[in-house]
C-alpha cells in the first residue's frame, strides 16, 4: 500500500472491510503503516454486521503469522474500552479524550 494516499474501503459488511485491508496489506508486502478510510453503512441493532466465516478465516490467518486477532486489533484501532459511550460524545470531547490517551 502506498503510505502517501489512503486506501478507501466502503463495504457494506465488517467482515468484508477486515478481509479487503487484510489482502491489500498482505498482497503489498510491506510492514510500513498506512492510511485506511473505512465507512461502513450497514448495522443491525447497532452493530456491525459481519459474517463470522469470514471472521474465523482472518483470525486463523492472523494466527498463522503470529499476529494478533481481528478482536484484538479492533479494539486497539476503535478503542472500545470507551465502549458506547463514544457514539454521545461531541468530535471536540473525542480530540481530548484521545490526546490523553494518546499522550
Amino acid at each position: 500500500m502506498n503510505s502517501n494516499s489512503p486506501l478507501i474501503v466502503e463495504p457494506t459488511n465488517l467482515s468484508y472491510a477486515w478481509s479487503q485491508l487484510f489482502l491489500r496489506v498482505i498482497g503489498s508486502g510491506s510492514t510500513k503503516a498506512s492510511t485506511v478510510l473505512l465507512s461502513l453503512r450497514d448495522f443491525r441493532d447497532g452493530e456491525a454486521i459481519e459474517d463470522l466465516t469470514i471472521r474465523e478465516a482472518l483470525d486463523d490467518c492472523l494466527l498463522a503469522l503470529s499476529r494478533p486477532s481481528v478482536h484484538t486489533v479492533a479494539n486497539t484501532i476503535f478503542l472500545s474500552i470507551f465502549g458506547n459511550e463514544l457514539a454521545a460524545i461531541d468530535m471536540n470531547s473525542m480530540r481530548n479524550i484521545l490526546a490523553i490517551f494518546l499522550g
